[in-house]
């Protein structure tokens, strides 16, 4: 799956540790839905990577 993400453009990874964890789900689902505001992808950052937000961008 994270080839196929990488492959269309999407480095989550470079973002996440673990893309599936609650953060990369969320930002996933988003994806998913059509959303491609980086601003508003990062507010969907949980726990510890929410500190991280700003950086994110």
């Amino acid at each position: 799956m994270q080839n196929l993400l990488e492959d269309c453009g999407i480095e989550l990874t470079s973002v996440v540790s673990d893309f599936l964890g609650v953060s990369g789900r969320r930002m996933l689902e988003a994806l998913i839905t059509g959303e491609r505001d980086q601003m508003a992808l990062a507010e969907l950052a949980a726990g510890r990577l929410r500190t991280w937000r700003d950086i994110l961008v």
